[in-house]
């Protein structure tokens, strides 16, 4: 009878026992990244909280981590945003991220298509901070006339059309 009630109780208890299991605990039982991906969203964790408890359990893991998230329909841009907060470098997630499918536009900072400040008035700032020459934007400097066709400047083949 003894047994029956310790048996039940157990039985009782492990399923409670794996139901609150944290991040540390599934690293240290050896499961796999998409398993503990899989235990800490059936635990409700966020993906910030995901990646700050795997940089604390074993940071070594959190490529395989970000690539488990990412396969598991996770926000790419979300993961790898989180996977920095936790202190990885950013440009390896972004690679580990497109290696895992995202996006690179979802993953990755804006580059020469877009401002380079908050409020988007960074067009043509970049270079020399001047009112510019009026032919592209952001080239400052003396304005430079192009000479007339015709003449021998330029050194593009003399001022002679051809004959023919």
């Amino acid at each position: 009878m003894r047994r029956t009630i310790i048996s039940l109780a157990v039985g009782i208890m492990l399923p409670f026992s794996a139901a609150y299991a944290d991040i540390a605990s599934d690293v240290e039982a050896g499961l796999s990244p998409a398993e503990i991906v899989a235990n800490a969203q059936a635990e409700g964790l966020t993906v910030d909280q995901i990646m700050q408890q795997i940089s604390v359990a074993d940071a070594s893991l959190m490529d395989a981590i970000v690539t488990a998230a990412i396969d598991s329909g996770m926000n790419a841009g979300a993961v790898v945003n989180a996977a920095t907060a936790a202190g990885a470098d950013r440009v390896a997630m972004e690679q580990v991220a497109i290696l895992a499918g995202a996006d690179p536009s979802e993953v990755g900072e804006a580059t020469a298509a877009g401002g380079n400040n908050a409020q988007g008035q960074g067009q043509g700032q970049g270079q020399g901070q001047g009112q510019g020459l009026g032919i592209a934007p952001g080239q400052t400097g003396t304005p430079v006339s192009p000479p007339p066709f015709g003449s021998s400047g330029g050194g593009g083949g003399g001022g002679n059309p051809s004959p023919t």
